[in-house]
């Protein structure tokens, strides 16, 4: 995609969706689980499947936290 991630994540439903590093903007749906991960970290395993990692930083993990209201860590 040639677009900037910035403009997409201002046109797309916060509610649904969450930008949880410089790579990735994850719909609710496409989260399967949260694990832990070094220095307060955490990984997303998400669906469709991902060979890759899905890292997210210690600052974001409170955010994504909240956006999901769940205590998955």
């Amino acid at each position: 995609m040639d677009f900037p991630l910035n403009k997409l994540e201002e046109q797309l439903d916060g509610k649904q969706f969450h930008r949880v590093n410089r790579q990735f903007i994850l719909s609710v749906d496409s989260i399967l689980d949260i694990q832990p991960y070094f220095n307060g970290k955490a990984i997303i395993k998400v669906r469709p499947s991902y060979d890759g990692v899905i890292q997210i930083s210690r600052e974001k993990v409170p955010a994504l936290k909240l956006w999901l209201d769940e205590p998955y860590i």
